[in-house]
Protein backbone atom coordinates (compact mmCIF):
# COMPACT_ATOMS: atom_id res chain seq x y z
CA UNK A 1 0.00 0.00 0.00
CA UNK A 2 1.45 3.60 -1.01
CA UNK A 3 0.34 6.45 1.32
CA UNK A 4 0.29 9.77 -0.82
CA UNK A 5 1.64 12.44 1.81
CA UNK A 6 0.34 15.27 -0.78
CA UNK A 7 -2.77 15.42 -2.40
CA UNK A 8 -0.29 16.56 -5.23
CA UNK A 9 1.61 13.83 -5.74
CA UNK A 10 -1.83 11.40 -6.32
CA UNK A 11 -1.76 10.68 -10.09
CA UNK A 12 -5.50 11.01 -10.86
CA UNK A 13 -5.43 14.93 -9.25
CA UNK A 14 -2.21 16.13 -10.15
CA UNK A 15 -2.93 17.75 -13.54
CA UNK A 16 -6.36 20.23 -11.14
CA UNK A 17 -5.68 22.95 -9.06
CA UNK A 18 -4.95 22.93 -5.51
CA UNK A 19 -8.90 23.88 -4.92
CA UNK A 20 -10.39 21.59 -7.04
CA UNK A 21 -7.94 18.74 -5.50
CA UNK A 22 -9.08 19.39 -2.29
CA UNK A 23 -12.70 19.55 -3.56
CA UNK A 24 -12.53 16.26 -5.45
CA UNK A 25 -10.99 14.65 -2.53
CA UNK A 26 -13.31 15.87 0.08
CA UNK A 27 -16.61 14.67 -2.29
CA UNK A 28 -15.02 11.42 -2.62
CA UNK A 29 -14.04 11.14 0.82
CA UNK A 30 -17.63 11.74 1.86
CA UNK A 31 -19.36 9.41 -1.09
CA UNK A 32 -17.27 6.58 -1.67
CA UNK A 33 -15.58 6.50 2.10
CA UNK A 34 -17.39 7.50 5.03
CA UNK A 35 -21.13 6.64 3.56
CA UNK A 36 -20.47 3.24 2.70
CA UNK A 37 -19.98 0.03 4.90
CA UNK A 38 -17.45 -1.00 6.91
CA UNK A 39 -14.21 -2.56 5.11
CA UNK A 40 -10.60 -3.61 6.62
CA UNK A 41 -8.66 -0.20 5.40
CA UNK A 42 -12.43 2.06 6.51
CA UNK A 43 -11.82 0.57 9.97
CA UNK A 44 -7.82 1.27 10.10
CA UNK A 45 -8.55 4.56 9.42
CA UNK A 46 -11.22 4.99 12.00
CA UNK A 47 -8.37 3.15 14.45
CA UNK A 48 -5.61 5.54 13.42
CA UNK A 49 -7.74 8.14 13.70
CA UNK A 50 -8.91 7.48 16.75
CA UNK A 51 -5.71 6.01 18.49
CA UNK A 52 -4.03 9.46 17.46
CA UNK A 53 -6.07 11.60 19.25
CA UNK A 54 -6.71 9.68 22.36
CA UNK A 55 -2.51 8.99 22.31
CA UNK A 56 -1.67 12.69 21.93
CA UNK A 57 -4.24 13.76 24.55
CA UNK A 58 -3.24 11.51 27.12
CA UNK A 59 0.57 11.52 26.28
CA UNK A 60 0.35 15.32 25.82
CA UNK A 61 -1.87 16.25 28.37
CA UNK A 62 0.47 14.41 31.13
CA UNK A 63 3.77 15.94 29.37
CA UNK A 64 2.46 19.74 29.74
CA UNK A 65 0.91 18.99 33.28
CA UNK A 66 4.65 18.29 34.26
CA UNK A 67 5.53 21.76 32.79
CA UNK A 68 3.24 24.00 33.29
CA UNK A 69 0.55 22.45 36.06
CA UNK A 70 -2.18 20.26 36.10
CA UNK A 71 -5.32 21.97 34.36
CA UNK A 72 -8.00 20.24 32.00
CA UNK A 73 -7.95 22.82 29.43
CA UNK A 74 -4.55 21.53 28.22
CA UNK A 75 -5.89 18.10 27.76
CA UNK A 76 -8.13 19.14 25.52
CA UNK A 77 -6.02 21.24 23.24
CA UNK A 78 -3.71 18.25 23.33
CA UNK A 79 -6.06 16.09 22.24
CA UNK A 80 -7.76 18.17 19.68
CA UNK A 81 -4.17 18.36 17.97
CA UNK A 82 -4.26 14.63 18.01
CA UNK A 83 -7.50 14.55 16.75
CA UNK A 84 -6.40 16.51 13.85
CA UNK A 85 -3.51 14.53 12.92
CA UNK A 86 -5.56 11.33 12.95
CA UNK A 87 -7.66 13.42 10.22
CA UNK A 88 -4.87 13.83 8.29
CA UNK A 89 -3.21 9.87 8.77
CA UNK A 90 -7.20 9.04 8.28
CA UNK A 91 -7.79 10.86 4.57
CA UNK A 92 -4.28 9.14 4.31
CA UNK A 93 -4.95 6.07 4.45
CA UNK A 94 -8.50 6.40 2.46
CA UNK A 95 -6.93 7.60 -0.79
CA UNK A 96 -5.94 4.07 -2.04
CA UNK A 97 -9.40 3.02 -2.00
CA UNK A 98 -10.52 6.13 -3.63
CA UNK A 99 -8.18 6.18 -6.21
CA UNK A 100 -10.43 4.59 -8.48
CA UNK A 101 -13.12 7.19 -8.12
CA UNK A 102 -11.44 10.27 -8.70
CA UNK A 103 -10.93 10.23 -12.33
CA UNK A 104 -14.56 8.71 -12.78
CA UNK A 105 -15.94 11.93 -10.72
CA UNK A 106 -13.82 14.59 -12.35
CA UNK A 107 -15.45 12.85 -15.84
CA UNK A 108 -18.66 13.05 -14.53
CA UNK A 109 -18.10 16.34 -12.48
CA UNK A 110 -16.09 19.03 -13.84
Amino acid sequence: MQIYWRLKDVPELARLAPKERRRVHELCLRRYFLNTRPTRRSIAAYGAFLCCGISTGILGGALVARVAGSDSLWRIEAMTIGMMLGWFLFTRIAIPSLRPFYSEFIESEL
